[in-house]
């Protein structure tokens, strides 16, 4: 996989033309995309921000280069409207339909749901998608990454893809006998995280193997919650959610000796799964996170001086976790988070039960209530935080349901 972007991060990239220097009044709404073919086309792109009537679309060849929240082109001339777009040599649908679709093979395995896809911004090609759940799915990871499938067969909601790809989303290699676990566990006795970990807050949560959360992010830790975690086999990663720093100085000794200042120790990396994503200059994507790390991989990260970041990724290498001393303020803020929120004004309060009228999207393009959902506490709050509340309210089905109706047809 080459350098590459992650399409919902584009969204909301503003115009620029080259020759000019001129800042267009138009922003990235969403990309088009030939599924068949595995292709961004381009963009769409719409005067005064998104969901405004004047769109346009700008083909990947007409682009520059993508850089610092701006897309730029050679020439204003490049923007085609949208309902001219039967010129084009091909056509695409919308990037954000892609979202939900299942991928799965031709035994019936299923790989996840899209969520987001990766792509060349030079070539257009999509070199792998990012997925939710399905085969791969652990408490370790968020998403899967299934890397650019021979595709079959597109359905409607659905990608077939054959049973090959299954390996090369699989794991190639043995734990590693210096991992980045091993190293912190032996240098810090449990005695000792249990006494550091008693009465700290929680920064992150922590998640036993089958998903079950078993300390919530900003809990007080007690001696009942340490040992129930302990039996789950989970005290380390308690010890780190609480800030615990788990690199001695042995520790530190240990990891030198096999760290990237060998290029050699990289290829330790080589078909193992990255579990947090590697950054190049100006946001590219050096590895995605859940790929498997193959020599194009290895060769990037030393392009960009990503090594230690990238053998971090693949938990060859512990994390320097950040200095979480807190004051009793932060501690009082960090509870404060979890905290009921206040009762809800009444346009709230008379929203929640009932359908939407349209569909409420984010300002990214992810769907957070489709027409006919009912409006929930948590949708509620989805929306606050995109800042499209007002959007979401005014879309309330205001009429009361008819329930006769709706029990006469189920009869």
């Amino acid at each position: 996989m080459l350098f590459v972007r992650k399409a919902n991060e584009v969204l909301n990239f503003t115009v620029q033309v080259q020759e000019t220097g001129e800042i267009l009044d138009y922003q990235i709404e969403d990309l088009l995309v030939n599924q068949n073919r595995n292709l961004c086309l381009g963009f769409l792109v719409s005067e005064g921000g998104r969901y405004q009537q004047n769109q346009c679309i700008l083909p990947l060849e007409a682009v520059v280069t993508l850089s610092k929240g701006v897309v730029i082109t050679q020439s204003e001339q490049d923007l085609i409207p949208r309902c001219q777009g039967y010129k084009l040599p091909q056509s695409g649908k919308r990037g954000i339909f892609l979202k939900g679709d299942r991928i799965l093979t031709t035994d019936g395995q299923n790989l996840g749901t899209i969520v987001d896809f990766y792509f060349d911004p030079q070539t257009g090609v999509i070199e792998g998608y990012e997925v939710a759940g399905g085969l791969f799915t652990n408490a370790r990871i968020r998403y899967s990454f299934v890397p650019k499938p021979t595709i079959i067969e597109v359905g409607a909601e659905v990608m077939v893809v054959p049973p090959e790809t299954i390996e090369q989303m699989e794991e190639t290699c043995p734990p590693h006998p210096y991992s980045a676990a091993s190293l912190t566990h032996v240098t810090l006795p449990l005695p000792a995280q249990k006494d550091f970990i008693m009465g700290k807050i929680a920064q992150t949560p922590v998640i036993s193997p089958e998903g079950e959360t078993l300390v919530q992010t900003g809990q007080e830790i007690n001696s009942a919650c340490i040992e129930r975690v302990h039996k789950s086999g989970q005290l380390y990663d308690l010890y780190q959610a609480v800030g615990g720093n788990p690199i001695g100085q042995m520790g530190e000794k240990i990891v030198s000796a096999i760290a990237p200042s060998n290029p050699n120790n990289l290829n330790a990396a080589q078909g193992r799964r990255a579990y947090d994503m590697v950054r190049g200059e100006d946001g590219v994507i050096i590895v995605a996170q859940g790929q498997i790390v193959d020599q194009t991989a290895i060769q990037q990260s030393i392009t960009y001086h990503k090594q230690k970041e990238l053998l971090q990724s693949v938990h060859l290498l512990p994390r320097q976790p950040e200095h979480h001393t807190q004051s009793l303020w932060e501690q009082i803020r960090a509870k404060a988070k979890h905290c009921p929120h206040p009762e809800p004004d009444q346009r709230i309060q008379q929203a929640l039960g009932r359908p939407v009228t349209r569909v409420i999207c984010d300002r990214r393009g992810n769907i957070i209530l489709d027409i006919g959902d009912l409006i929930t506490h948590r949708a509620v709050e989805q929306a606050r935080k995109a800042d499209v509340l007002d959007r979401l309210l005014s879309a309330t089905y205001q009429d009361q349901p008819n329930l006769k109706a709706s029990s006469r047809s189920r009869s």
